[in-house]
């Protein structure tokens, strides 16, 4: 066996060594002789040539007869030198060469490298990992494979869309485009992200088109706040939420529809009325009918004094509920 030289098709697989270097280096040479390639090589033909004596090169013709050569090679699915490394994701469920493990037609969408055993970077997906991934929610990433994002979509982007490319669509806009654009001109679509529409409808105010424009309430903001509001009224209701002009209460129904009790007038119903024959006007006090004896005035709050000593009569302030004097010290 000294110096004979294993080929695989003139790949170089092993070469025992020459005697005439190693005297001892064929000795205890067993009946069988296991012979593996490192690493391992692939081909046809396998060919045993002699050392040529006193050169470097070899016989060109064989010069030992081989009973029997058996080849293995790993099943299919499996490479390497033990034939236990798995095959990657290749293409067309191709097997893999058993020698490097390469995939001969590239690997499966979702699937990247050399030996298409590892999965597309995040935000990528598809046939190698070339397609970017939409608009999922938060920091999630798509599928490596079909690019869906599992988690649904960002905000603005319509959730029946399973890659979340297309933004949210019939009259939504937000999270999962549950929340409903305003009264947009033409009934045009609101901005997917922020509601705004690029006009209203008459009566809306932008820039969402969902309040009414002056004191008016309703759904298309064609009905218009009692009159008797101190303020705007309820979009939806039209109670008054601004409370009351003066000289009603807002009452059950909220529409300030209740005038001042008997006795009272002015906003809240919270000044006294003076001195009249009967009740005193409700908005600002005024005694209609007049004033009992000894008053007078508008709000009969004045009280007549006797003449006979020549002085006019003094006026006096209308009755309060809560009078505040402030004492200044004389200097």
């Amino acid at each position: 066996m000294s110096g004979i030289h294993v080929e695989v098709d003139s790949q170089t697989c092993y070469t025992f060594p020459r005697a005439d270097d190693n005297v001892t280096a064929l000795d205890n040479l067993t009946d069988t002789i296991d012979v593996t390639c490192t690493p391992p090589i692939a081909g046809r033909v396998v060919r045993l040539q002699k050392h040529e004596a006193g050169s470097e090169q070899y016989y060109g013709v064989f010069i030992i007869n081989v009973c029997e050569v058996q080849v293995w090679g790993c099943k299919d699915g499996l490479h390497g030198a033990e034939c236990v490394e798995q095959c990657g994701q290749c293409a067309d469920s191709d097997t893999c060469s058993a020698v490097s493990g390469l995939c001969p037609n590239g690997c499966q969408p979702g699937w990247q490298g050399d030996n298409c055993k590892q999965v597309c970077d995040a935000g990528k997906y598809g046939n190698n990992c070339s397609s970017v991934c939409g608009h999922c929610n938060t920091s999630d990433v798509c599928h490596h494979i079909n690019g869906t994002c599992t988690n649904g979509c960002a905000a603005g982007f319509d959730p029946s869309d399973l890659l979340c490319e297309r933004t949210c669509q019939n009259g939504g806009y937000g999270d999962n485009c549950s929340e409903p654009c305003g009264q947009c001109n033409g009934g045009d679509q609101c901005d997917s992200f922020t509601g705004t529409c690029v006009s209203c409808q008459p009566e809306f105010k932008p820039p969402l088109c969902k309040v009414c424009i002056g004191n008016r309430y309703g759904a298309s903001c064609d009905l218009n706040c009692s009159m008797k509001c101190g303020g705007s009224c309820e979009q939806d209701t039209g109670r008054c939420v601004e409370g009351c002009v003066a000289g009603f209460l807002p009452g059950e129904s909220g529409f300030c529809n209740e005038t001042c009790e008997g006795g009272t007038y002015g906003e809240g119903c919270l000044q006294n009325c003076g001195n009249c024959k009967g009740d005193c006007r409700h908005e600002d006090g005024y005694c209609a009918a007049g004033c009992v004896d000894g008053f007078e005035g508008d709000l009969c709050a004045i009280v007549v004094l006797s003449r006979a000593n020549g002085r006019n009569p003094l006026p006096t302030m209308p009755p309060t509920n809560d009078i505040d004097c402030e004492v200044t010290e004389p200097d």
